[in-house]
């Protein structure tokens, strides 16, 4: 056959170094995983208090939780504020006006009543964040500041302010005209 076996011893030496150092590298990978600090003689057999568990969890870069603590994943913290943000948007967020009529009932009434009765209805509003156009407009009609949803929503769009509306807190002394309401509400001047 061959008479020069180098071919095969080389081939032969090659395959039994490879196979070594195939061991070496398990070994290693396994004394790493066997080594781990907790598998240590740190933690052997005797009972420790909380303090120095503490102290040896900080000396390993770990931290000790109380079995009390919950603790959640980002996507269940998620769920709970979406649901937290739900039960907001679901609330009203107009109170009801204060209507106020300045009627002296001991005085016989002389004067027509729709002179004496002045325009002294207060109307609260509350825009939060988040809250869309319609959402607004339903709003503003729950509180008696305007009668139709469409002019409204048509006056907002004509005057190109669908995306002004502000987010705060509004008081009206008497109902405003639906100019004067826009110009309010929105951050037009």
């Amino acid at each position: 056959m061959l008479k020069d076996n180098r071919l095969l011893i080389g081939l032969g030496l090659g395959i039994i170094i490879g196979a070594i150092l195939l061991e070496l590298m398990n070994a290693a990978i396994s004394g790493v995983e066997q080594g781990s600090p907790l598998t240590s003689s740190i933690l052997d057999e005797a009972e420790y208090s909380v303090a120095e568990l503490r102290e040896i969890a900080d000396s390993l870069d770990y931290k000790v939780i109380e079995k009390s603590v919950v603790l959640y994943t980002q996507s269940q913290l998620d769920d709970a504020l979406q649901s937290a943000e739900q039960t907001v948007l679901d609330k009203p967020a107009v109170e009801e006006p204060v209507v106020v009529a300045p009627i002296d009932i001991k005085t016989p009434a002389k004067v027509p009543i729709q002179e004496e009765i002045t325009e002294s209805n207060t109307y609260k509003l509350t825009i939060k964040s988040g809250m869309t156009t319609k959402d607004v407009t339903q709003l503003l009609i729950g509180a008696g500041l305007i009668d139709d949803a469409e002019s409204f929503e048509k006056e907002l769009s004509n005057r190109k302010l669908n995306n002004k509306i502000q987010v705060g807190d509004f008081n009206f002394l008497s109902k405003p005209s639906l100019t004067e309401l826009i110009n309010e509400i929105t951050s037009s001047p």
